[in-house]
């Protein structure tokens, strides 16, 4: 079952430019990743170090694979460097409530 990720983060405002310039060459390597569907990464307009992902994966294995990855390169270890206070990781499982498709056009 596929699972969405949420991950909440909020960067030191010195650290968010090297974030910004550093975070497409990286994202790269996410989407060779096995099970790994898309990705959105938002910030805040009132508040632009605070930072959030919405990731799709295959499963919630998939995911724990890459995260673990990703902390045996260090760079989670950097991530925490740069964050003013820990990550938040969310797993939900893609269980639909309800679903509205776009309107057909008119």
């Amino acid at each position: 079952m596929a699972v969405k990720i949420l991950i909440h983060l909020h960067f030191k405002p010195e650290a968010l430019e090297a974030f910004k310039s550093t975070i497409t060459e990286s994202l790269k390597l996410t989407a060779s990743f096995p099970g790994f569907q898309d990705i959105r990464i938002i910030s805040r307009e009132d508040d632009p170090c605070r930072v959030m992902f919405f990731e799709t994966w295959d499963s919630a294995e998939d995911y724990d694979n890459y995260f673990k990855w990703r902390t045996g390169r260090g760079e989670i270890a950097a991530l925490k460097d740069a964050l003013t206070e820990p990550l938040k990781r969310e797993v939900w499982p893609e269980t639909i409530i309800e679903q509205l498709e776009p309107l057909p056009p008119q």
